[in-house]
């Protein structure tokens, strides 16, 4: 396959100024002499501007993006070239580089979960009930953040059917740096996607303990230096959970295990000789805990790893909040 001719369109260049620099347009019709792969032919083509070369009528702007768009034959493409320049406000296209920090940002990220736990249970008022008092400075200083231990039951310490939700909020850190070609290794992308720290890790100024760090995103873009040199601009988004990234569920059911080990299982029977028709708490080990005396201060949470555990170790994402190792 080969290219027949590029001809720019110069009645489609337009521009565009704002507070964060100029961008300009060029167009080119390429024609080809196959349909089979124009995208490969063309961006080699020598006729078409490379990322980052020079407008013609603007030396400050620099080539950004190409886009090839086919006509329905395959065999004629639409090249679109962007340019730009740095503005006033910007740090200009140096802002991410191989050799500068990497750019770090922190966020919350909400979640929609199921009420299970809390970290303080009593009376809210009203009606002609008396609401407990909320935790005092002492009961807040002993407090762990991160376990909440008290299930959220009605007051005769059955599950609220159905169930309620309530929004959570983890801490997400963004961090964009540049990767010399040689030393990004793409193979990263899948073995770190969606994994989660299985050691103690320090990211930002963050302490991460093991299982509390998603690697949520990993990808990368492709740039080209001044020289036309390749490098690569790679995004890591790891959000925090003070509660392990597990998939929680309270241990419940119909059936429970019966006699010695865990080789018969019967449908649980209540109090009046019936089965049952709800589900009931079990203990963790598949047994009813209709035999506890508070059963509804009694409740065992199953927790399912889905996310690869991981050594973030060789990715050496930047320790301090400053972008540096």
């Amino acid at each position: 396959m080969s290219i027949v001719s590029v001809n720019e369109l110069s009645m489609m260049r337009h521009g565009q100024q704002s507070s964060t620099g100029i961008s300009l347009k060029r167009v080119f019709l390429v024609e080809t002499n196959d349909s089979s792969d124009g995208p490969t032919i063309i961006y080699a083509s020598s006729s078409i501007p490379n990322p980052l070369d020079r407008h013609p009528n603007n030396s400050d702007a620099l080539c950004d993006t190409i886009m090839c768009q086919p006509y329905e034959d395959r065999v004629h493409w639409h090249v679109i070239c962007n340019y730009k320049t740095a503005g006033p406000t910007t740090t200009g296209i140096l802002d991410i580089a191989p050799d500068l920090p990497a750019k770090i940002s922190f966020s919350f990220v909400p979640h929609n979960v199921v009420a299970g736990l809390s970290y303080w249970s009593g009376l809210a008022g009203g009606g002609l009930v008396v609401p407990d008092p909320l935790p005092t400075e002492a009961d807040v200083a002993v407090l762990d953040r991160g376990d909440p231990w008290i299930p959220i039951n009605n007051s005769a310490g059955d599950i609220f059917d159905p169930t309620f939700s309530d929004t959570k909020y983890n801490m997400l850190i963004k961090i964009v740096r540049g990767e010399k070609d040689e030393d990004f290794d793409p193979n990263n992308l899948e073995i770190y996607r969606n994994s989660v720290n299985y050691d103690p890790v320090v990211i930002a100024d963050i302490e991460i303990e093991p299982y509390k760090g998603w690697m949520r995103e990993i990808s990368a873009d492709k740039r080209w230096d001044e020289n036309n040199d390749v490098w690569w601009e790679v995004t890591y988004q790891i959000e925090i959970d003070d509660e392990n990234h597990l998939l929680k569920a309270l241990d419940r059911g119909f059936y429970q295990f019966t006699g010695v080990g865990q080789t018969t299982k019967e449908h649980i029977v209540i109090s009046d000789g019936t089965k049952t028709k709800t589900p009931l708490k079990l203990d963790g080990s598949g047994r009813w805990i209709g035999a506890v005396v508070n059963p509804a201060a009694y409740s065992v949470y199953l927790g399912f790893l889905t996310k690869w555990p991981a050594k973030w170790e060789s990715l050496e994402l930047p320790s301090k909040k400053t972008g540096d190792e």
